[in-house]
């Protein structure tokens, strides 16, 4: 693994460390090809209040893969927020992303040039997966509920006693979300949600 360091992330005063959050997360491919329908715009604006929400909770350097569509939107806003709050840093995992239109392919690279930290070598997903939750302390999820591949990480990152920060990808999910525990007990440490009209 490799990694171009351009800009180093900031310590909490608090304990002298790093408070990293990673990324992931799945959304239905019509709010891709349809990113300025309102159901798209409406994630963005709820997945950028919850990223500055944990920034003012002292969680400055934000990981991200680079190889999905939400991955680049999720990424162009950590560059927001970095507008904003200059200690912010944005960390890329560099990823194949091979199934991007040309004009996310166009972006990504953009984000590559931009990004504070660019980390290269990790060649599986499951390689990527495991690098970003590790290195983080809150993993931040866009999920449906579904048993798919995200259930799958936030089951991962609540093993490790990750604080796990899940957002639906649209409002009308929130009554229908349903997380799975495989046999957990009841008393298992929730997981936090943040949408509209939520509080984490």
């Amino acid at each position: 693994m490799k990694q171009m360091i351009y800009r180093r992330p900031v310590q909490a005063r608090e304990d002298n460390r790093v408070h990293a959050v990673a990324f992931t997360g799945k959304i239905d491919r019509m709010m891709v090809s349809y990113e300025n329908d309102p159901c798209c715009a409406d994630l963005k604006k709820r997945l950028l209040s919850s990223m500055e929400m944990l920034v003012l909770d002292d969680y400055t350097h934000f990981i991200l893969c680079d190889g999905t569509a939400l991955d680049i939107f999720a990424a162009e806003l950590v560059l927001q927020l970095r507008q904003k709050y200059s200690w912010v840093t944005l960390e890329l995992v560099a990823a194949p992303g091979t199934a991007l239109s040309a004009d996310l392919r166009r972006r990504r690279n953009l984000l590559r040039t931009q990004a504070d930290i660019v980390t290269l070598g990790c060649r599986s997903g499951s390689h990527r997966t495991d690098y970003m939750i590790t290195g983080a302390d809150v993993l931040l999820a866009v999920h449906d509920g579904r048993l798919d591949s995200v259930h799958s990480r936030l089951l991962t990152a609540d093993d490790l006693g990750k604080q796990v920060t899940v957002i639906p990808p649209v409002i009308n999910a929130i009554q229908s979300i349903r997380y799975h525990s495989c046999g957990r007990p009841a008393a298992r440490k929730a997981w936090s949600m943040m949408a509209a009209g939520l509080v984490r």
